[in-house]
């Protein structure tokens, strides 16, 4: 019993001799390797349900009910539009602050509004004509709600005004009202302003210089600056209000401005060529305004039938196998994508880049002008044909 005691006693010293002695025997292997460094998880690209291309920058809802923005971000008092609670450029999508979930964006000049998924507004970015419509003339970088307590399914940003429908249907606008573009009596409105006729409205589109949109009995409306023959009634009076009813008889189930950008400094009421297009119940397009080469509606060159519609410095749209045409007064273009197919399109109103989200919900961007990043490729080259925007 003793000798098995001392045996056991003995035992683990022995097997770490024998450990010890078989590690100095063997080959010898080489400087012990580092540990390898954790590799950092490829962040997903975001997938989108929708996309808006502002003059200079970008924003988008994901299929998340998230919004993004990118591109140009203001400086001092008159930034903010990405909504991240700062004035920094940014080159790549960057969330929206405040944590709502949105159902809809629209980006403009330098503001951006928004419908929450329970329908309230939402706004942020420039503000001193009252463009937020939150009551006041101060700039905010992060949303603020829209005043009234009003629910709204839809908005439109332009250059200092917004405009939203309500889910009755009734049409409002806030801020500026210069030329006419609220359709109000009102010269600067800090909070939402009713439109005047009485009509009840499917879509509104907010520009720079005028505003357009379709009825819930799909007839096109446009007010403001005339000046350029963008109302599309046949005349070129340099000023429409209230709400003038598009000339042809064409039923819109939409109606988008385009471009008729006006200097913040000038008084001449003549934009640059300003663009209105509508498609109609039929899916055909046509447009009016310099832009057109025409003062009342004209169906697009091809006469292709069309799922979706954008316009800003010209005009495009989604064909129903998914391929994007673009088109001037005097020509038009597919977009060359390769295999790629689109479901929406929305262009800019100033600077020409366009944005689309694609049948894999993805957002591609591309365009001339990319200085600011407003394309969120983490770049600002510009691109000719549609490119992913990078991941957050």
């Amino acid at each position: 019993m003793r000798t098995a005691r001392r045996t056991f006693s003995y035992l683990p010293a022995l097997l770490l001799l024998g450990a010890l002695a078989c590690r100095e025997d063997a080959a010898p292997t080489g400087p012990t390797a580092e540990p390898a460094a954790p590799v950092a998880a490829a962040v997903a690209p975001l997938l989108f349900r929708h996309v808006s291309a502002g003059t200079r920058h970008t924003c988008g809802v994901t299929t998340t009910d998230r919004a993004y923005c990118w591109g140009y971000n203001g400086f001092s008092t008159h930034g903010g539009q990405l909504g991240d609670g700062t004035t920094v450029q940014r080159l790549k999508p960057v969330a929206v602050l405040g944590g709502l979930r949105f159902g809809h964006i629209s980006a403009g000049v330098d503001h951006t509004c928004g419908v929450t998924t329970d329908n309230r507004a939402y706004c942020w970015g420039r503000n001193d004509y009252g463009q937020l419509g939150d009551g006041t003339t101060d700039s905010k970088l992060t949303p603020v709600p829209v005043a009234g307590g009003r629910r709204f399914r839809v908005v439109s940003v332009g250059n200092f005004h917004s405009c939203g429908i309500t889910p009755a249907d009734v049409l409002f606008c806030w801020g500026s009202n210069r030329y006419g573009v609220m359709g109000t009596a009102a010269a600067v409105d800090h909070t939402p302003v009713k439109v005047a006729g009485g009509l009840t409205w499917r879509n509104v589109s907010a520009g720079f210089s005028h505003t357009c949109g379709a009825t819930t009995s799909n007839v096109g409306y446009c007010w403001g600056n005339n000046g350029n023959y963008q109302i599309g009634n046949g005349t070129g009076s340099l000023i429409a209000q209230p709400p003038t009813r598009v000339s042809g008889g064409l039923s819109f189930r939409q109606v988008f401005v385009g471009s008729g950008f006006i200097s913040e400094s000038s008084n001449d009421p003549a934009p640059d060529d300003a663009l209105s297009c509508g498609i109609t119940t039929a899916d055909r397009v046509y447009c009016w305004g310099s832009g057109a080469a025409s003062s009342t509606p004209k169906q697009i060159i091809g006469a292709r039938r069309y799922s979706q519609l954008g316009v800003g410095t010209q005009g495009c749209a989604v064909r129903f196998t998914g391929v994007i045409d673009c088109w001037t007064s005097e020509s038009i273009a597919r977009i060359a994508s390769g295999t790629l197919r689109f479901l929406r399109v929305s262009v800019s109103g100033l600077r020409g880049h366009k944005c689309a989200v694609g049948t894999d919900n993805k957002a591609y961007c591309w365009g001339s002008e990319n200085t600011n990043g407003q394309l969120g490729t983490g770049t600002t080259n510009p691109s000719a044909t549609p490119v992913a925007v990078a991941a957050p």
